[in-house]
């Protein structure tokens, strides 16, 4: 009974949590489906408490409610099938889908659902109504590719989730070479079927310059692949994003994929000191991309995450408002910019960003959570925050430092304690942690999170101090 007690500040709010054991008893005798949290300091428990969050079986009703549709039209683009008979070719089709995501998603006037979510359809049989109240959309886009040799068949149709009609299907056949066209063609359709209001010279402002090579495309679409779907492999994805640059070094997307790549290698190495090499080339394959395509939002993206860290914040500002402005509707790119104006000390707004970012990606991964704790955190919403942070799974040690901070900060100072000694000890079993942790965890906190203004660094330290970090 303690223990069922404790679990309900570890529950999400309007939620359910069990512990492990009770899920472990109850195995698939209920239409449930639970989340694996993690193991959890709870007050007063001497032991950590495997924690499970409980989800019913079908969740489109409680999706209904979170996920209410505004005056704009909204459009989930499903992942495009592969007709072409060879499974390596699945790259190329999802591709396609990925870049029409891109497009549409510049339009102000239409909100488009992240790739993260809507290809979690991918390979599955589904009901377009029940799609659409899983996403919270109006409108449904699908469609198939085949590639033969030098000829490309691409097929779409775009439904209205509410009635379930068609409003048009086309289809092209062209010459390879003609892919890109046949992409703006598309963009175009739905744009001229769906937006109200858009300026007259919107749909040439939201192409983007497409490489004259295509070898050097299909290599950026592996790149971008590998990215998505095997576990974010950095290396294998940034040869193919170095090929796309080597074939075509006048394609900007090239260098912005590569700026990610060494972006995330930096922040996988925790310590912003050990990521200084990975972050000065994510600068300069980002300032690469920009001098050749000004306008592509991932760049701005990629470019700003090495400024933070070079404490050039106004610099980093900068690329992050510009992103949204460019592409107002790419969830990515907000989520990202929840955690960055958090840094600046701008916590509402950075709130505000990682919501978006959550209601364009429904099936959002756990960094965007990590992110929008982070920012509510700054924003000093403790009780949210806290709600927020015990959705991220243990694997991020930062964020579980952050939880220390957020624990400390709502005087749960045993919990706090606990969550610190749990994360310090994570950070030993690093290689080279022990060496870390003896020059001071907290200044090394300080150092992978660079708050821009001094009362959010002294808020972060005193709240490490409250939990027993050493400095």
């Amino acid at each position: 009974m303690n223990i069922a007690a404790r679990l309900e500040s570890a529950a999400p709010a309007g939620g359910i949590a069990v512990s492990g054991t009770v899920r472990d008893h109850l195995g698939n005798r209920l239409d449930l489906q639970f989340e694996d949290m993690g193991e959890q300091a709870l007050k007063n428990i001497e032991q950590l408490v495997r924690v499970c969050r409980v989800r019913p079986a079908d969740t489109s009703a409680l999706v209904r409610r979170a996920l209410s549709l505004p005056d704009k039209p909204w459009v989930a683009v499903l992942p495009f099938v592969n007709r072409s008979g060879d499974p390596e070719q699945e790259y190329f089709s999802d591709g396609i889908t990925e870049d029409i995501i891109t497009e549409l998603s510049r339009f102000r006037s239409l909100s488009v659902i992240a790739r993260n979510s809507s290809f979690t359809y991918k390979g599955r049989t589904m009901k377009i109504p029940d799609v659409a109240r899983d996403l919270g959309v109006t409108y449904v886009l699908e469609g198939s590719v085949r590639r033969a040799g030098n000829r490309l068949r691409i097929t779409a149709q775009l439904i209205d989730a509410e009635t379930g009609s068609h409003i048009w299907a086309e289809r092209y056949d062209r010459e390879i070479a003609d892919m890109f066209a046949v992409q703006d063609e598309i963009t175009q359709r739905i744009v001229g079927m769906l937006a109200v209001g858009l300026e007259d010279n919107s749909l040439e402002r939201a192409k983007r310059k497409h490489p004259e090579n295509l070898i050097a495309y299909d290599h950026w679409l592996r790149g971008k692949h590998l990215l998505w779907t095997v576990g974010q492999n950095n290396l294998e994805a940034r040869q193919h994003f170095e090929k796309a640059a080597a074939t075509d070094p006048s394609f900007s997307r090239a260098y912005s994929g590569l700026a990610v790549t060494y972006q995330m290698e930096a922040l996988d190495l925790l310590i912003a000191a050990e990521g200084r090499g990975a972050y000065d080339m994510a600068f300069d394959c980002a300032k690469r991309a920009l001098a050749l395509d000004e306008a592509d939002y991932q760049a701005h993206i990629a470019l700003a995450w090495p400024c933070l860290y070079r404490g050039d914040y106004e610099r980093m500002k900068k690329h992050v408002d510009r992103a949204i402005v460019l592409n107002p509707n790419d969830a990515d790119s907000l989520a990202n910019a929840s955690y960055m104006l958090a840094m600046y000390g701008e916590g509402e707004k950075a709130v505000a960003c990682g919501e978006a970012a959550m209601r364009l990606n429904p099936r959002y991964p756990d960094w965007y959570i990590a992110f929008q704790a982070t920012a509510l955190f700054t924003a000093r919403r403790y009780p949210e925050a806290l709600a927020a942070r015990i959705r991220v799974p243990d694997y991020f040690i930062d964020s579980t430092f952050f939880g220390a901070a957020i624990l400390a900060k709502l005087d749960r100072l045993a919990e706090a304690k606990l969550w610190a000694e749990k994360a310090v000890a994570r950070l030993k079993a690093r290689p080279g942690g022990v060496e870390q942790a003896a020059k001071g965890c907290i200044q090394l906190l300080l150092d992978n999170n660079p708050f821009r203004r001094q009362e959010d660094r002294d808020h972060f330290a005193e709240a490490m101090r409250m939990a027993g970090v050493p400095g």
